[in-house]
């Protein structure tokens, strides 16, 4: 008799359900976005050298986590996290406390496709919590451009956490671009010189920020703590570089502050990540 046909593989758990259709502060779910296609180059890239060796990665200290879950969302269980950039990976830093009567245990986690491709890089890895303890673990992430979403960027990370005492429970957290601007993102002078000269109008943002009483050089010590490097100096200010996970450039000038304010002008391919990389540099100079 013929041999029966193998059972087919189980299919994989998906945390997420009907995620979108719960008030969690997030965007909607679009299609992965695909890859930008190497025609499409208005920085002229395709005509320069490669980057420099990547410098070091911004240093992250052990700090207290903003809470995302509170005990009365979370049916007992409290979540704190926060991304962060270490040794030239992004990962989530979590703390889990456990407020309820019984030992909560069985975690999983998945996220929701985001502008950036992150994904999970493993298995949640928490012991059982018991009652009235906190558990905190760090879980590697990947960037994927399959888990990605197209344009308009949006600094949201959509999460859904699984308890084998709770059922599944679903968090919103934002991102934090420090953590998704990498270390191959520093750029020679004379290369960023060629690129930002480069840029079209379109993919060009300027605004007057706060220089938080800061000096240039001060400026420019902050916005290297917040992932973006030092290129050089022009006429018109300090130059810095940075390049976001999947690829796109993030450039930004910085003029000498006057009545503690500084004139900033943001560059990339993507038009649609300037306001968060302005945002960004306007926290990170406040």
């Amino acid at each position: 008799a013929p041999a029966a046909p193998p059972a087919a593989a189980a299919a994989p758990v998906d945390l997420m359900g009907d995620l979108l259709s719960l008030d969690v502060g997030g965007p909607a779910a679009q299609p992965a976005a695909q890859p930008p296609a190497g025609g499409s180059d208005p920085f002229g890239l395709d005509s320069l050298g490669g980057a420099p060796a990547a410098a070091p990665a911004v240093a992250t200290q052990e700090l207290s986590l903003p809470v995302l879950l509170t005990v009365e969302k979370g049916k007992g269980l409290e979540v704190s996290g926060r991304l962060e950039r270490r040794q030239g990976q992004v990962s989530y830093e979590l703390s889990f406390r456990n407020a309820t009567q019984q030992p909560l245990d069985g975690l999983m986690i998945q996220f929701n496709k985001n502008s950036f491709g992150l994904a999970p890089a493993g298995a949640l890895q928490v012991p059982p919590i018991a009652p009235g303890a906190s558990q905190r673990t760090s879980l590697p992430m990947s960037v994927d451009p399959q888990a990605a979403t197209p344009a308009p960027a949006k600094p949201v990370l959509q999460v859904a956490i699984k308890c084998n005492q709770l059922g599944v429970l679903y968090l919103a957290d934002s991102v934090n671009l420090a953590a998704v601007l990498m270390e191959d993102g520093a750029m020679q002078y004379a290369q960023f010189q060629q690129v930002w000269v480069k840029a079209p109008a379109a993919n060009t943002q300027q605004q007057q920020l706060s220089s938080g009483g800061k000096t240039l050089e001060g400026c420019v010590q902050s916005l290297q703590g917040s992932g973006l490097f030092a290129s050089g100096s022009g006429a018109f200010g300090a130059h810095l570089s940075g390049k976001f996970t999947l690829g796109a450039l993030a450039l930004v000038e910085v003029s000498a502050p006057q009545n503690g304010l500084v004139q900033v002008t943001c560059k990339s391919q993507r038009v649609d990540l300037l306001p968060l990389l302005m945002a960004h540099v306007g926290k990170a100079l406040a």
